[in-house]
């Protein structure tokens, strides 16, 4: 849409220089003030940024609106006219693909992004030396550009748009690939992505020959939640789980939901006392934190499994340790956590809810 706006602005001002009624010169600058301001939404749109919105639109035609009074009614020049618009032209471009690189640089749109940031301020420059005091003469060639100007916007745009495909399926892709690896429920890891990430995170424990621990959550009563409130409140106690493990754990931890209403978590570089320190926090905070559901109070409490692996621990051996230690603490009454023994060593270690005690 803003590249069809472009070609009728300029199409406009080429109707000007043969008919000479002014409308059409004014009508198209501001069509093709508008049709860049239509492209720098729809690039923020395509980038995921937050643009300065409908005010800075307004205010941009605002001051357009006021510099051709002023040219009109003071120095009644096209060349006036012109550079009005020229210069907003190249401030509004210049923003938008300092936005554009400064937003997605880093990431894996990086490269697209990058050549839509130099175009953009390629037409941003090209607008700024149009708009300078020309060398001989005081008018432009035509009331739309000199021929070079012409030229070299149509290339650019024509290359900008490419680059703003290019953009848009890498962001697209980008999204689809992120959609697969994330569980639309909770927003965490899903099963296969938390499983591919903890062998990853156990591989840098093997050849740093540190311990890791994996815990594992079990939301407690959650099918009695379903049958009483319904699959949506389920849904939605799913998802204030998954953020109350995400406000409790470190930064580094792993966490991604592992079953229908359990969630996984690695911690590397955590001994048995530091696991069991972090796994029980997360414990303490659903069962304190209010759990609203479409107006209503749920009460919400989570049975953990630890398992720590030492140096060279074998990853299915941990997480089947971590499995055995949940089942015993929904045995043990739910609202518990129990840890298992560390591989190779016999101690096991119950807390729960109301104390805590050892287990055989």
């Amino acid at each position: 849409a803003a590249m069809l706006a472009f070609g009728a602005g300029y199409a406009l001002l080429y109707f000007y220089a043969s008919t000479r009624h002014v409308a059409l010169l004014y009508a198209g600058w501001i069509g093709i003030l508008c049709a860049i301001l239509m492209m720098v939404r729809a690039l923020n749109r395509i980038c995921g940024i937050k643009g300065p919105g409908t005010i800075l639109d307004v205010s941009v035609i605002g001051i357009a609106l006021i510099g051709w009074i002023f040219f009109t009614f003071t120095y009644p020049s096209p060349l006036g006219h012109a550079n009005t618009i020229l210069i907003l032209v190249s401030i509004v471009v210049a923003r938008a693909a300092w936005d554009t690189w400064s937003n997605v640089r880093g990431s894996r749109i990086a490269a697209p992004a990058a050549a839509v940031a130099v175009l953009l301020g390629a037409v941003a420059a090209t607008s700024i030396l149009e708009a300078l005091p020309p060398v001989t003469g005081s008018e432009l060639p035509s009331e739309f550009g000199s021929p070079a100007l012409v030229l070299v916007w149509a290339v650019s745009l024509a290359f900008l748009t490419v680059c703003v495909l290019w953009l848009e399926v890498s962001q697209l892709y980008a999204t689809m690939e992120t959609a697969g690896m994330v569980d639309v429920v909770t927003g965490l890891s899903n099963r296969l992505t938390i499983v591919a990430e903890i062998e990853v995170e156990h591989s840098r424990s093997h050849r740093a020959k540190t311990p890791f621990s994996i815990a594992i959550f079990g939301m407690d009563n959650f099918e009695n939640v379903i049958d009483e409130h319904g699959q949506r409140a389920g849904d939605q106690m799913l998802k204030w789980a998954a953020g109350v493990i995400r406000e409790n754990v470190r930064p580094y931890d792993r966490v991604g939901r592992y079953g229908p209403d359990e969630f996984l978590l690695m911690m590397p570089m955590t001994t048995e006392k530091e696991s069991l320190g972090i796994a029980e926090r997360v414990r303490q905070a659903v069962q304190k934190q209010a759990c609203v559901v479409d107006g209503r109070q749920i009460g919400a409490t989570v049975s953990v499994g630890v398992a720590v692996g030492e140096r060279g621990a074998d990853l299915g051996a941990v997480l089947h340790a971590a499995d055995e230690a949940i089942s015993r603490a929904k045995e043990q009454g739910r609202n518990c956590t129990v840890v298992a023994p560390s591989i190779g060593m016999v101690a096991e270690v119950g807390i729960g809810a109301e104390g805590q005690g050892a287990n055989a």
